[in-house]
């Protein structure tokens, strides 16, 4: 009873490890595409909060 437990339990760390390896390969591999897609993004989204943080700063003068 005791080496079937001891079987399943290492089973398990081996598919857990298998399972790690594979997200961190696809991590690794789409990491490129994931810093084109980010950088991709927020090229718009840091010109719009540009906009959005010199609308802020006239308010705050305007309001001075």
């Amino acid at each position: 009873m005791r080496i079937k437990e001891n079987t399943s339990i290492a089973i398990l760390i081996s598919t857990l490890s298998f399972l790690m390896m594979l997200t961190v390969g696809a991590i690794y591999l789409s990491s490129g595409w994931l810093l084109v897609s980010v950088f991709v993004v927020f090229l718009p989204l840091s010109h719009e909060i540009a906009r959005f943080v010199t609308g802020v700063k006239i308010m705050t003068t305007i309001f001075k």
